[in-house]
């Protein structure tokens, strides 16, 4: 047997492997979502019933804890059941109103119209064609193997937290989900503190509902689980402020190398200025800052084809030569 049929042989065991564990995770995922509401479900009735009626000024703060509920477990929907976004999606509306405001915080200015908007700060891609489905792909979108289709904006495919992929549509919700879970987890173990010594006491009668049992089991697995959570939550929000998903992060840290070799300087061209970044990604051109206290569906700023980008820029500076690096399927 010669050496190029026996590496074939392996190749195609190897890829018979990687089929069979995109095909777990995507079967998986719905069992990973029963754990989850599961989780925070039984958190919030252990504080609603065991923290909460006890809590100091209980007319200010309990409606406070209700609100976080409220945002921890809408997010957490809407990252589960709205679409990321798929690029053989054509013609479909994504905003309310298409129309926006380009101008950057603080500047002066009325209402751009959308033409007006895309002649000025919005500039349409380059598409490629996908290697894996044969589709046109805009700029930011990239194949999971997973969903085997395009997605915009594609940042990462989650089969853990919402089983399907974080991309435009849904990534606000994804990290508003992942600061509401922080944020609930905190209050959680802040609040019920003084429950814990007397939980441990097993000499003494606890004298609520649910037992202590459940109690500590979930307050150990609120602090376990908001470190872990905090720890994504800021990196994600690194790199919404970097103007960067997942893949992207990849690939640019690949041309900053390479630049700096060649003695130039790598410009990333979706990079506003974390101050830009953060107002673009959760679109408060069109919706107001305090959409982000409440659990409301908002679409994202653009339609995943036409971009606002850096000024003076339309594609990545230092590199005007160079093709995506990033293998698109080596990030799930």
């Amino acid at each position: 047997m010669s050496l190029r049929v026996l590496s074939s042989l392996v190749f195609k065991c190897f890829k018979r492997v990687e089929s069979f564990g995109d095909w777990l995770t995507g079967a998986a995922g719905p069992v990973f979502i029963a754990f989850a509401w599961t989780l925070m479900g039984g958190g919030a009735f252990v504080f609603f019933n065991v923290i909460a009626p006890r809590l100091p000024l209980g007319i200010i703060t309990v409606p406070l804890c209700l609100l976080i509920a409220a945002n921890l477990f809408g997010h957490y929907y809407l990252a589960c059941t709205v679409s990321p976004g798929f690029a053989d999606d054509r013609g479909m509306p994504v905003t309310s109103g298409w129309q926006w405001a380009p101008r950057r915080p603080g500047e002066p200015g009325g209402e751009v119209t959308a033409e007006e908007g895309q002649s000025e700060r919005l500039r349409k891609p380059r598409e490629r064609r996908c290697k894996k489905c044969g589709g046109m792909r805009p700029e930011r979108a990239h194949h999971c193997r997973v969903c085997k289709r395009d997605i915009l904006k594609y940042d990462h495919h989650c089969p853990v937290r919402i089983n399907q992929c974080v991309g435009l549509r849904n990534e606000r919700h994804f990290v508003l989900f992942m600061a509401y879970f922080v944020l609930a987890c905190a209050c959680f173990c802040t609040l019920g503190y003084p429950y814990v010594f007397l939980s441990l006491n097993f000499l003494e009668d606890w004298p609520y509902w649910p037992g202590r049992t459940p109690f500590i089991l979930i307050y150990i697995l609120a602090g376990v689980l908001s470190f872990a959570v905090l720890v994504m939550l800021l990196w994600q929000l690194r790199l919404v402020m970097l103007g960067e998903t997942t893949v992207e992060n990849y690939d640019n840290d690949a041309y900053r190398r390479l630049t700096k070799e060649r003695g130039t300087r790598f410009v990333n061209c979706f990079d506003l200025g974390w101050k830009r970044n953060l107002w673009t990604f959760f679109n408060l051109d069109e919706y107001p800052i305090y959409a982000m206290m409440l659990p409301l569906r908002v679409a994202p700023y653009t339609d995943g084809r036409t971009w606002e980008k850096a000024d003076g820029y339309d594609r990545h500076g230092g590199v005007d030569d160079l093709d995506e690096m990033t293998d698109e399927e080596d990030y799930l």
